[in-house]
């Protein structure tokens, strides 16, 4: 045998001396020892299939739970739609109804659009062009580059580091023909814009240019015609270059307000564009932009409506630089509205485009000022309260069945494996209690309709063949009718909830009395109210509520309250009543619920499964401490066979050192006989 190196199996040449393979017999040993290993390994897989069809219980479960949840909200049923007639060629509205809002038709005029305020730099930033400098030191916004472009057929040549636009001014004069080149003023009458005329027209550019002067010029874009000018100044503010190189006037540095918001600047390294990105990105509530063609700076606020813009240089001079500080604003101007709902027209301000205040529940969204009215009808929105409650469905029939087929014992067929979690008796509670919570009636509730059945959710109507009841089924139909002649009443069947607080006898605490339906829990359990003596006249009250399914407690405390206080937001919906002296010690309030719709008895029932450290979670810390346990057993038992294999080894290794010690002994035997043989 030959030892291993580094912690590997070593390698054993076996049988050198017996011819006995010992690796084969040593093999077959430890193979019919192997019976546990397998049963374990086989357990392990187990146990890992079923953790994983845990979770994915859990993860339908949770989603379930999510899906029902929305019904708890009465109006998720209840919904509106809005549809809008125009009374011209195009609505001048977009309307949205919430749950709340009436079914009817009313007409809507939009007068006026809201706007938002706005200042611009009353002159431009920048230098007018200097004509006799050289076009590569004029501050264009684009720099010209050297080569050749096209007027009207004639090639003319440029070149930025010797020509100035003066001397390419006249280049073009002189050679095309009949043609008048000048600069002309700009807005703010300055000689800040190039201007070709020509009698025949003007034509610009070719596809054998290559200088890119007639764009940086800003002619290319320019209206054809006889008259081709500039569509922009010329001379303007690098917006791209620091402020220190291109507003020689503004100081190193500096910090402003917009609306409040302070934002700084450094000449030598911030560009115009740069701050002004930083205005946008800050919460001063404004945007801010650069035009090249004007050459300056406009402001508008992100809100409409008549608010002006308020600026402040704090250090440094930036918003007088580029005008914004003194400059007048034009102010944004209010929406305004006339609805008439059938008792005549009522007109409306808004300080937005988007109107909530004139129709309860109703979003009027503006979109542009008509002389017309638009026609909005209200209705129910039977098809998405439909599409909501086969949502439902089709996810309660989704966690049912996976739940079903991980619990399945494949009895009609033996070589079929069972599911993952075959007689599994918790999850066969679960799958029971979520099958007759949707078909219950609701808790607290008589008369009227009062479970999903009289809303046609079932599985199947009574007296039905066996084995067609397993789906939970929407009858359309029948549930388009009962939402049209009593949305209020289906409604009900799953959001219905009401809670009730009594406070117990025997109390040693402060409480005196409790009044009205507490609102900020949906599950039974209690309140604890435990009064401590500040002994200066005061009281600390620390109310604990623990639910009766053992989730998390929740922690409420108000100091410094006076005997006899009425206190009503220790616990919301409840009046909490304090007697006249202050007394330590603790109170009891139990809280019930004992109206519940089918929505709140899911959500008891379900969210103490599918919370954290709930059921599910705890059952899968169960299952992996079994996977646990499994792999380390399995890794016992493979130590365990390695120790034997090593034995063993051992062993037949001493064996064939035996067999080939007697093997010599056997030839030196041989050799002395045939030496005495060969003496006689």
């Amino acid at each position: 045998m030959v030892s291993g190196v580094g912690g590997q199996q070593p390698i054993m040449f076996t049988g050198l001396a017996s011819g006995i393979d010992t690796a084969g017999i040593i093999q077959k040993l430890l193979d019919a020892r192997k019976g546990p290993l397998k049963a374990a390994q086989d357990q392990q897989a187990a146990s890992e299939r079923r953790a994983a069809a845990l979770r994915d219980v859990k993860t339908r479960l949770t989603n379930l739970y999510n899906q029902i949840k929305n019904f708890i909200d009465a109006g998720y049923l209840q919904g509106k739609k809005a549809t809008v007639t125009p009374g011209g060629t195009s609505p001048s509205v977009a309307v949205s109804a919430g749950s709340g809002a009436a079914t009817g038709t009313f007409t809507v005029t939009v007068q006026q659009m809201a706007t938002a305020t706005r200042v611009s730099s009353p002159t431009a930033l920048g230098a007018a062009i200097n004509p006799t400098a050289l076009l590569k030191d004029a501050n264009l916004a684009t720099p010209v580059t050297a080569g050749t472009f096209t007027v009207n057929g004639v090639t003319i040549s440029v070149d930025p580091t010797v020509d100035t636009l003066d001397a390419v001014m006249q280049r073009i004069q002189t050679n095309v023909s009949g043609i008048t080149v000048s600069l002309v003023s700009d807005p703010d009458g300055r000689p800040n814009r190039l201007q070709l005329s020509h009698p025949g027209g003007v034509t610009l550019g070719a596809g054998s240019d290559t200088s890119n002067f007639l764009s940086a010029m800003k002619l290319l874009a320019s209206p054809a015609g006889t008259t081709r000018t500039s569509t922009g100044n010329l001379g303007v503010v690098r917006a791209g270059e620091p402020l220190s190189t291109t507003m020689p006037t503004l100081a190193a540095s500096g910090t402003f307000k917009i609306n409040g918001v302070s934002i700084s600047y450094d000449a030598s390294r911030d560009s115009l564009s740069a701050v002004l990105s930083r205005i946008n990105a800050s919460a001063a509530g404004v945007t801010a932009s650069y035009d090249a063609a004007t050459d300056k700076v406009t402001i508008v606020a992100k809100k409409t409506g008549s608010t002006a813009i308020t600026f402040e240089d704090v250090s440094g001079n930036f918003l007088n630089a580029i005008g914004v500080l003194t400059a007048p604003q034009t102010l944004g101007q209010n929406a305004q509205i006339q609805v008439d709902a059938g008792n005549g027209p009522v007109t409306y301000y808004s300080t937005s485009n988007t109107v909530t205040d004139a129709v309860p529940g109703v979003t009027i969204t503006l979109l542009r000022q008509s002389a017309t009215a638009d026609t909005v009808t209200v209705a129910q929105d039977v098809d998405g309260a439909v599409g909501r409650m086969k949502d439902l469905v089709t996810q309660f029939n989704s966690t049912l069945d996976f739940i079903n087929q991980q619990m399945k014992f494949n009895t009609d067929n033996p070589l079929l494996s069972n599911g993952p979690l075959a007689g599994d008796a918790g999850l066969m509670r679960i799958a029971s209690t979520l099958r007759t919570m949707i078909t219950a009636r609701i808790d607290g509730v008589s008369g009227g309709k009062t479970t999903l059945a009289d809303l046609g959710v079932s599985f199947g109507a009574v007296g039905s063949a066996v084995g067609t009841t397993n789906t939970l089924t929407l009858n359309e139909a029948k549930f388009r009718a009962a939402l049209e002649a009593d949305p209020a009443g289906v409604a009900n069947v799953l959001a219905a909830f009401q809670a009730s607080a009594t406070l117990q006898p025997g109390g040693t605490g402060s409480v005196a009395s409790i009044s009205g339906t507490p609102t900020a829990v949906r599950k039974p359990g209690t309140y604890t109210v435990t009064t401590a003596d500040n002994g200066n006249g005061t009281a600390k009250v620390t109310v604990t509520f623990k639910p009766a399914d053992g989730g998390p407690s929740v922690d409420t405390v108000v100091d410094q309250v006076a005997p006899g206080s009425t206190l009503t937001s220790l616990i919301p919906g409840l009046t909490v009543t304090l007697k006249p002296t202050i007394q330590a010690g603790t109170d009891t309030i139990t809280v019930t619920t004992p109206v519940r719709g089918i929505a709140a008895k899911f959500e008891q029932y379900l969210e103490p499964l599918v919370r954290a450290d709930g059921l599910m979670d705890r059952r899968l810390d169960e299952a992996d401490q079994e996977t646990k346990r499994i792999k380390e057993n399995i890794d016992r038992i493979n130590e365990r066979l390695d120790r034997e294999r090593q034995l063993l080894q051992e062993k037949f290794a001493r064996m064939e050192t035996a067999i080939a010690q007697l093997q010599a002994q056997r030839s030196s035997l041989t050799a002395l006989a045939l030496l005495g043989l060969g003496a006689q």
